[in-house]
């Protein structure tokens, strides 16, 4: 009962962190404090490790992905935040266009974003990329500090960049083109 007292407690800990957060409306801003609509957050060398099952059953890990000999691009996302909603149409575009040559994958930072919530999401926004249910560590593995984060990891399990905010389909492609 404790463990589960104290479980709870840290998993609360993380949701308010992100809802304190809140969802990025905006670029992020580069070192010279302007508005770079691709500015880098940070670097954190590896990709970390992580296997997950999206809401259609696949399972998706980093293993998986660098066996592909193929980037990846991990989006983090909430379904109630605004600036995801917005990326969405170009995440599913960047999918389209880009499958056989990268791996998209998004990933929920809401342990409230069950598979029957996603999949509903999904369904109603005509979503196509893969979608793993609400799972905060892996934000927490990858440094990322909040939704609309995306991450690019080339070949070799390095990560590329960071970057948070909205951005259009061009700024996404831009994103492909770093990691092709």
């Amino acid at each position: 009962m404790k463990k589960t007292i104290i479980f709870m407690s840290v998993i609360a800990l993380l949701v308010v962190g992100v809802f304190l957060t809140g969802c990025t409306a905006g670029k992020t801003p580069d070192s010279s404090g302007t508005n770079n609509p691709v500015a880098e957050i940070n670097s954190l060398g590896k990709s970390p490790d992580f296997t997950a099952t999206t809401i259609t059953g696949e399972t998706v890990s980093t293993k998986s992905y660098l066996a592909s000999s193929k980037p990846t691009i991990v989006y983090f996302m909430a379904s109630w935040c605004p600036t995801c909603a917005k990326n969405w149409p170009s995440l599913n575009q960047i999918y389209s266009d880009y499958k056989d040559e990268i791996n998209l994958v998004a990933i929920s930072i809401d342990p409230t974003d069950t598979q029957e919530v996603l999949s509903k999401l999904a369904k109603e926004k005509g979503l196509i990329f893969p979608i793993v249910p609400g799972n905060p560590q892996v934000m927490v593995d990858f440094g990322v500090k909040g939704q609309a984060t995306t991450v690019g990891v080339d070949v070799q399990g390095n990560i590329r960049f960071i970057k948070s905010g909205e951005f259009s389909l061009e700024e996404y492609r831009s994103m492909v083109g770093e990691l092709l």
